[in-house]
């Protein structure tokens, strides 16, 4: 999945081997498996291995199980046992928001998570990312509870150590996700339009375009005559580092998350965030953000002004989020994971 996805799983993917090798744990012979056009093998922490088919790919049913025959175990991190596979595994779901929010996905990423889902009886364990996804999965009887883990993710480290040498601009409000309709890119931008902030700092979106990407940025565009909304696109770990760092606000807005991944990355950086008011993302930033109805276009534009206009509140947030992001950690995330492993021999 790291060459399909270098964002969500595949951040997650990456994190988690390089904090296993650093633990040096040594209960297990971890390697991992990189899709055969894969060039990040260089930089991997772990032993690598070519899977024997790319993932998702319609030779991955005839060629994975024949490809794992030597491990004793798998862990699949993208929702679901791959079809073909028998052996012993993992599964880490990170949201079930394709059946919460089914509008918001591709007919063919539709399809594929629904018949994931439908597989991940077949799991021997699985890895909840957030007790709002482990809730959920049970809720519908996707997998009964006693066989869920719920190990949070954390922050990159590479957000850290980017330099300050050239900052961004000072003065900007910051929205961090792929551009599809379940991160809700087009209310926020109505809810910023109208509020007293937008007229001294402009909103800067980054993230790469998903479903539906081109149609978010044509509304908004049209919407946004005086250029209140700024597309920066995908950006580098370099970047994003020093976005977080000096943004005056970060919105997260979305109709549904497993966890929140930018959410915690801001507060870590010390960045005041306005969030929606939904499970994963108050079990992520606690009391350590303000947070708002996200099908409430007034709320959203009420908690922007109030952030920017209060200097008290604001740097009550960025000292609250940085305490709350300090409690996650990949070293903990992957010894966790490691615990899950040791319920499959």
């Amino acid at each position: 999945m790291l060459h399909r996805d270098r964002a969500g799983i595949g951040r997650y993917i990456w994190e988690l081997q390089q904090a296993m090798a650093e633990l040096g744990d040594s209960r297990y012979q971890v390697t991992l498996l990189l899709d055969p056009r894969d060039r990040r093998h260089r930089g991997a922490a772990l032993p690598v291995r070519s899977a024997p088919a790319p993932a998702r790919h319609r030779l991955e049913r005839a060629t994975l199980g024949w490809g794992l025959r030597s491990f004793e175990a798998a862990h699949f991190p993208d929702h679901a046992v791959p079809p073909g596979v028998r052996a012993p595994s993992v599964v880490t779901v990170h949201d079930v928001s394709f059946l919460t929010h089914p509008a918001a996905y591709e007919p063919r990423s539709l399809d594929f998570y629904r018949a994931a889902s439908q597989r991940l009886s077949r799991a021997s364990q699985v890895i909840a990312v957030s007790a709002h996804v482990r809730n959920q999965l049970v809720d519908r009887k996707l997998v009964p509870g006693d066989r869920i883990s719920v190990i949070h993710e954390a922050s990159t480290t590479a957000l850290d150590t980017a330099a300050d040498s050239t900052p961004p601009r000072s003065g900007y409000a910051l929205m961090v996700g792929t551009l599809q309709p379940r991160k809700n890119h087009v209310h926020a931008a109505r809810a910023w339009m109208r509020s007293t902030a937008a007229r001294d700092m402009p909103l800067l979106v980054a993230g790469g375009l998903g479903y539906k990407g081109v149609d978010i940025v044509r509304t908004i565009r049209t919407l946004d005559s005086q250029a209140r909304v700024r597309f920066i696109g995908a950006v580098s770990d370099a970047t994003l580092g020093r976005l977080y760092r000096h943004a005056s606000l970060v919105l997260q807005p979305s109709l549904d998350e497993g966890f929140g991944l930018p959410v915690l990355e801001a507060m870590r950086a010390g960045a005041p965030c306005v969030v929606s008011d939904i499970g994963a993302l108050r079990e992520v930033a606690a009391e350590a953000a303000l947070y708002v109805d996200p099908q409430d276009p007034e709320a959203l534009t009420d908690a922007i002004d109030k952030v920017v206009g209060d200097p008290l509140l604001c740097a009550k947030l960025r000292s609250a989020g940085r305490e709350r992001a300090a409690e996650f950690s990949w070293a903990r995330t992957a010894a966790a994971t490691l615990t899950v492993y040791d319920r499959l021999t």
